[in-house]
């Protein structure tokens, strides 16, 4: 063998194998770097020269470097991400429910086992005056520590809101920098032909921190850009484009936050709040549906139910002037509430909700729609048909709503 060819096939060695140290120092330099997939570097055999006897190597050189990586591990990991995110988020708001409604000291269980110790104290000695003030006492603290619980829990509501201001805007920054990624890595791949192994590891990485904030499922593009989509399928990400999640007022609740995509620049978009899952975004959107907004309502519901059982017994006593008692509790079936439709149109309306039975009344919310002739009452949460169509007044779970 000439000694040439021996030469050339010791520098293509060298040369080789430089280019694998210098991964394997690219590795332990980023060992501790937040989602770098360590490099390996595949060789191959140079082209053999032809010679009248045969062929002869002509040593070895560098294919590619790749990633040691599993697509399919990776998208499960993004996807347990997302879950463990969503029930973090859970199980953080919930805890702080059942600790201040389980609180020994100050939950509603202590305060009602006291108003109901004080009332048992003036059955057992009806004349007692002492005895009636501390029932009176008593009674008013389980009305402020009521209206405490309700505020408490009720304030929950806009510290929910704060969190899903702030997810968005982050969801909206990790978007924006997904597709920046897509543009370079689609440059360099064009320009090299091979994989750009550090901008797809950054990539990977801001998909997973955007996992943690609200499920997300991706589409490769043959040019290596890739999609991202939330929802129900809704483009969050396409090739070097991202779209923007932006908050917007509820239609039925002013207090509440609705999720939309814009899809325009006017910025218009398209509500998206039912398809939200996963991420930090799917539990905040979870506990109010599934916990907070229930709660109130059972907290409602404990209080008129308590009130209007409590008025029953004690409108059977009598005072110590010998006269039937009379409501010791308000009267929350004269409660009245009343809302204004706020609409457009020329006439606006006046409806008026009163409690007319309150052992039919639900921890439901209730949309009212109105067709231009008859009224339908809908559950708002399965969208299901409760009451009508029918004309006002209309008698739903011990309600009754009419126009004022």
């Amino acid at each position: 063998m000439p000694s040439g060819d021996m030469l050339g096939i010791g520098t293509s060695g060298l040369l080789a194998y430089q280019r694998v140290l210098s991964t394997i120092g690219h590795n332990i330099s980023n060992v501790n770097t937040e989602g770098y997939s360590r490099q390996r570097v595949e060789l191959d055999t140079n082209p053999p020269q032809g010679y009248g006897s045969g062929f002869l190597g002509s040593g070895v050189k560098v294919t590619t470097v790749e990633r040691v990586y599993d697509e399919f591990l990776v998208g499960q990991v993004r996807t347990q991400t997302t879950r463990m995110s969503e029930l973090d988020a859970y199980y953080d708001l919930a805890s702080r429910i059942d600790n201040l409604l389980s609180d020994p000291e100050a939950g509603m269980t202590p305060m009602l086992q006291e108003f109901f110790n004080s009332a048992q104290a003036v059955a057992d000695a009806p004349g007692s005056i002492p005895a009636r003030q501390v029932m009176l006492t008593t009674a008013e603290s389980l009305t402020e520590r009521m209206h405490y619980m309700y505020d408490a829990v009720n304030s929950l509501n806009g510290s929910i809101n704060l969190d899903i201001t702030n997810t968005i805007d982050e969801i909206n920054g990790l978007a924006a920098s997904i597709a920046e990624l897509n543009h370079q890595i689609v440059l360099q791949t064009q320009s090299y032909n091979q994989p750009p192994n550090d901008l797809l590891d950054q990539r990977d990485e801001l998909l997973r921190q955007l996992s943690e904030r609200i499920a997300v499922s991706t589409v490769k593009q043959d040019d290596g850009a890739i999609n991202v989509f939330v929802g129900t399928g809704q483009n969050l990400v396409v090739g070097s484009r991202s779209s923007t999640l932006a908050t917007t007022l509820n239609a039925y609740d002013a207090t509440q936050l609705d999720i939309e995509i814009v899809t325009g620049a006017a910025g218009g978009g398209i509500n998206i709040t039912q398809s939200i899952t996963g991420g930090k975004l799917g539990g905040l959107f979870a506990f109010k549906e599934e916990i907070l907004d229930p709660t109130l309502n059972q907290l409602g519901r404990l209080a008129v139910g308590l009130s209007d059982a409590f008025n029953q017994q004690h409108s059977q006593g009598l005072t110590l002037n010998d006269v039937l008692g009379g409501d010791f509790f308000t009267d929350l079936t004269t409660t009245t509430a009343q809302a204004s439709s706020d609409n457009d149109a020329a006439t606006d309306y006046v409806f008026q909700v009163d409690v007319t039975d309150i052992s039919q009344l639900t921890a439901k919310d209730y949309i009212l729609e109105y067709d231009g002739a008859n009224y339908r009452v809908l559950d708002y949460t399965s969208g299901t048909l409760v009451a009508g169509p029918a004309a006002m007044p209309i008698t739903v779970d011990g309600l009754t709503i009419s126009v004022a």
